[in-house]
This record gives C-alpha cells, sequence and structure tokens, in this order.
C-alpha cells in the first residue's frame, strides 16, 4: 500500500502573528478627546435642551465647550458649534480660534442671540490656509472680510442669512478664489441689496432667499462665475428688474458657457423675462426644471377657462414675449425639460408651446400639473396637440 503524504512545503517559516490591541479605547476619558478628528458642540443636546433656559445654561455649555478644547490636543478635520443661547462673544471667538490652531478643515457654525448684540466673524477665520468648507448660519454674525488674501483654500460656502445688510451682500461671496460650491438661503427684509457674486471656479450656485417682508423689489445680484456649471433659484428676486434699465437682468446676468443644468423657482408671479435671458446665456444647457410655488392661486382651480387666463395675468407678472431669435441652447443641446406646478395660464401654456416646437433635440418633456380633477385632463389634451420641433420628444403630463 502506498501511502499520499501532504507534499513538503519548502520556504520561510510563518511570521507569528502580530496581536495588535486597541489602545485607544483602553486610554481613560481625559485622553480620549485628543484623538477625537469631529468636534461637536451644540448647546440643544440633551444636557442643555432644559425648557426654562437661563443665564446658567450658558454658563455650563461655556464650560463644558472650554472642558472639551482644552483636552484636545491633536489636529480637528471637522468643528461644528450650535450655539443658540448666546450671552457673551468672547469664547465664542476663543473657541474658533482654538479650532484653526488645530488646523480644522471645515467649520459649521450656528450662532443665535436675541440681545441685539452683533459678532462680527474673526479675521482668523477669513485668513485660515486649511479651511475647504465653511456654514455659516447666523441672526448676529457681521462679515468684514480682509480686502486681501480671503479663503484662499475655501470650496464650499453654505450662508443662511437674516435681514442681511449690503455689507454682507457685496463683499462676502467676492473673495473666493477657489470656490466650487456657493449656497445663499435665508430671509431678506425691505432694503435693497446688490448681491455681487465672483469666483472664477464656481461651478454650483443656489439661491434660496425668502421674502421677510412685502413690497421689496429692488434686489440684484451681479455674478461673474464663469466656469458655473448649475445654478439652481428657489426666489427670483431680482427678477423684477426692467431689462431695459440700466439695472435690468440682462446687464447683471453673465454669460454661463458651461451650465448644463439649471432649475428655476418661483412662488406667485412669474417674471418670464427672466427665464428668457437665461436660456440666452447658456448656451449649452441640457436639463431645465421650472417649479411654481403657488401661494395666492388657489382658484386656479377653476374650469373657467377665461377666469384661469386672468388670474395668470395678474398673479404671474408680465406676459411671455417670444424670443426675436430661438436661444442656442433651446434648438441644439436642451434635452429634457420639467415643468412642475403647471397651472395651465396663458403665459404658462405659451411657453410650453414655444420650448416644444423649438427644441430640436429635445427628448422629454414632464409637466406636473397644479390643476386638479376634469381641468388637467382638459390641459392634457391641449398640450398633447402641440407641435414637437424633435421627432423623438416625448411629453409626459402628471
Amino acid at each position: 500500500m502506498v501511502s499520499q503524504s501532504k507534499p513538503l512545503m519548502l520556504g520561510k517559516k510563518p511570521k507569528p502573528q502580530v496581536i495588535v490591541k486597541d489602545r485607544i479605547s483602553q486610554l481613560p476619558e481625559s485622553k480620549l478627546w485628543a484623538f477625537v478628528p469631529n468636534i461637536d458642540l451644540d448647546d440643544e443636546h440633551e444636557h442643555f435642551s432644559e425648557r426654562n433656559r437661563d443665564r446658567n445654561d450658558y454658563v455650563h455649555f461655556a464650560m463644558f465647550v472650554d472642558h472639551v478644547l482644552s483636552l484636545h490636543e491633536t489636529d480637528i478635520h471637522m468643528f461644528r458649534l450650535h450655539c443658540s443661547i448666546v450671552e457673551d462673544f468672547t469664547p465664542i471667538e476663543g473657541w474658533i480660534c482654538s479650532a484653526i490652531g488645530r488646523n480644522a478643515v471645515e467649520f459649521d457654525l450656528h450662532i443665535e442671540s436675541f440681545r441685539n448684540k452683533i459678532f462680527q466673524l474673526p479675521r482668523s477665520v477669513f485668513m485660515h490656509k486649511k479651511l475647504v468648507v465653511l456654514k455659516l448660519n447666523s441672526n448676529c454674525l457681521s462679515y468684514v472680510p480682509p480686502e486681501s488674501g480671503c479663503f484662499p483654500s475655501l470650496k464650499f460656502l453654505h450662508v443662511t442669512v437674516y435681514f442681511p445688510n449690503n455689507a454682507l451682500a457685496e463683499k462676502l461671496f467676492s473673495c473666493c478664489p477657489v470656490l466650487e460650491d456657493l449656497t445663499i438661503d435665508g430671509v431678506v427684509g425691505y432694503d435693497a441689496l446688490n448681491f455681487k457674486i465672483s469666483a472664477p471656479e464656481l461651478k454650483m450656485l443656489r439661491i434660496r432667499l425668502r421674502l421677510g417682508a412685502l413690497g421689496i423689489d429692488g434686489n440684484n445680484f451681479s455674478v461673474n462665475a464663469p466656469k458655473l456649471e448649475t445654478l439652481d433659484v428657489t426666489e427670483v428676486i431680482f427678477s423684477n428688474y426692467n431689462l431695459e434699465s440700466s439695472k435690468s437682468i440682462g446687464c447683471s446676468l453673465p454669460a454661463f458657457g458651461n451650465l448644463s443644468e439649471l432649475k428655476l423657482v418661483v412662488r406667485n408671479r412669474y417674471h418670464w423675462e427672466l427665464l428668457t435671458e437665461l436660456l440666452k446665456r447658456s448656451p449649452k444647457l441640457e436639463h431645465l426644471v421650472i417649479e411654481h410655488e403657488h401661494e395666492l392661486c388657489c382658484t386656479t382651480f377653476s374650469d373657467d377657462e377665461e377666469e384661469v387666463e386672468e388670474l395668470s395675468t395678474v398673479y404671474l407678472g408680465p406676459q411671455w414675449n417670444t424670443p426675436e431669435t430661438v436661444p442656442i441652447c433651446v434648438s441644439s443641446h436642451l434635452k429634457t425639460i420639467t415643468i412642475r406646478g403647471f397651472g395651465g395660464g396663458y403665459d404658462e401654456m405659451e411657453v410650453a408651446k414655444y420650448l416644444l416646437e423649438n427644441g430640436k433635440v429635445l427628448n422629454k418633456m414632464v409637466i406636473y400639473s397644479f390643476v386638479f380633477s376634469c381641468g388637467s385632463e382638459k390641459l392634457d389634451k391641449e398640450i398633447v396637440m402641440f407641435q414637437t420641433g424633435s421627432r423623438t420628444c416625448q411629453v409626459e403630463f402628471f
């Protein structure tokens, strides 16, 4: 009988297995903070969320933050500070400077005060060379950027404003040399504002502003962003200007040579000249979303065609004027169009008809109706009868 044995393996002897111990979890609590890359400090967490807040709450929270930062010795990646019971800004400035000293890459600052006091964002934030992401949400922050050297590495900026002044609107968004993603949201008041955005590397711009006061009709956005690819507007505050005046949209908007996606969200009054200007200035636009947020047009549910048309003129602002020449993007690049909150007004129908007829490479138009029941069915039948410039275009109505 021949016995079979395992082949003899020649070579180096296997190294003994190295047992790695979890030393960090065995450290005392006083040492753990030194290894945490993200610092998240929020006075609304469980320990600081009692119903009757007073000055003692802020004192206790401040002591807690001081303790955390005093124990931290290594670099910080993300520093998040949400403080809604501010009594004294002095420690807040110290906390921010402490995070900068630890080379924080991302800042998320949410600071609220109801003492009618103003906190000036430290100069060191503007000059911080490691800062890449900055989120600011405050009703008491003042922004005074230095004349040069601001935000040398900042790529993502999200600012939530509450009744801002022109100093913020004109200066904060024009000192970002490498910024790629910008979001401006919040509430504006009676004062006319001139927002100036100058960012040579900007690719994504979101504007989501609400009106905190009725009757405002003078805000302006001047945008210098040659590399902009996506524009998302959720409140067309600057669309009230006359295009023929020196302060028109036409003078304020530059060419968006790289813009491929555009989402335009408006409430109540839809100023169609803004859409026209954006189409003219976006030659490579491929995807367009128009969204209506109806607040006053509740009677649009009526089946009375004359009443609907009259309401569309009253509430939706100036009527649609057909451009003298078809924008390049419409005839050569526009592939998809989505219209939400479609009310069936005269202007809305004319815009849909124009885009369908002139969209030579259009693949799909999707319309979500704001009108219920039989009114919706009637609109569906009318739109289906529109001529299409593209043989492959599909129209879907919901």
